[in-house]
């Protein structure tokens, strides 16, 4: 019995010429290997002139990636703790402004507060957390 598949043909170090700098270049048994394992066409290209190639198609994707980055929106403050927020795929968060049912001080939420519930500004949250029983987990 024979060791290797007799449906693929024998590789070899092959010669081609390059596509863009028409040097000759040769296809090393391994990468011809890669290739049909892979059911991929042949390199057409010298190592040289891909490398080249794929150093300019990278640099058109970092700068695309770049300017992208330039035009995002600055990032919001994480009110007043100094940590920064990123602003999210669609824009700044939005900002609900409402009025603290224990002070009556006016004070803005991430949410849109519910109608019936109450709302609080961040002390009056704190305070009322604390003095609030601990949360029991449902049976």
């Amino acid at each position: 019995m024979a060791d290797r598949d007799d449906r693929s043909p024998t590789l070899s170090a092959s010669r081609h010429r390059c596509a863009d700098c028409a040097a000759p270049f040769a296809v090393a048994v391994a990468e011809a290997t890669y290739y049909r394992d892979r059911a991929l066409p042949g390199p057409t290209r010298c190592r040289s002139c891909r490398s080249t190639r794929r150093a300019e198609r990278n640099a058109g994707i970092r700068a695309s990636l770049s300017a992208a980055h330039d035009s995002a929106q600055p990032r919001a403050q994480d009110r007043g703790r100094g940590r920064a927020v990123p602003a999210g795929r669609n824009g700044p968060r939005p900002a609900f402004s409402t009025t603290c049912a224990a002070c009556g001080a006016a004070t803005t939420l991430p949410f849109e507060p519910r109608p019936g519930r109450p709302s609080y500004c961040r002390a009056c949250f704190t305070q009322h957390r604390q003095s609030a029983p601990p949360h029991r987990p449902r049976p």
